[in-house]
């Protein structure tokens, strides 16, 4: 299993979650998992490092653009990397 999709996975029995319930749902969603039956929600600290870098980001991308620091093609790369950045900090975890 790679270290992205791990991320991704129930904890207990390795079952891939997807990416609606991590990313679409309430930030204290509880499901079960649909192979083992145990209840999963997403990391509540890995919400709160995105929540207080993200802010951040987007004042660096709007200041580098509008002093001219970087061009177009640099503000649609540090976008792209942000979001890699944010897709992988995201994880699934057991409630217990």
């Amino acid at each position: 299993m790679n270290p992205f999709s791990e991320r991704h996975c129930c904890p207990h029995c390795g079952h891939y979650v997807g990416w609606k319930r991590i990313y679409l749902g309430l930030p204290y969603s509880i499901w079960n998992c649909e192979s083992c039956g145990i209840r999963l929600t997403g990391s509540t600290g890995s919400r709160w490092l995105i929540g207080v870098t993200s802010p951040l980001w987007v004042v660096g991308i709007t200041l580098s653009s509008t002093h001219h620091v970087i061009d177009g093609r640099g503000v649609i790369f540090l976008a792209l990397m942000g979001w890699g950045i944010a897709v992988n900090l995201l994880k699934v975890v057991i409630v217990l």
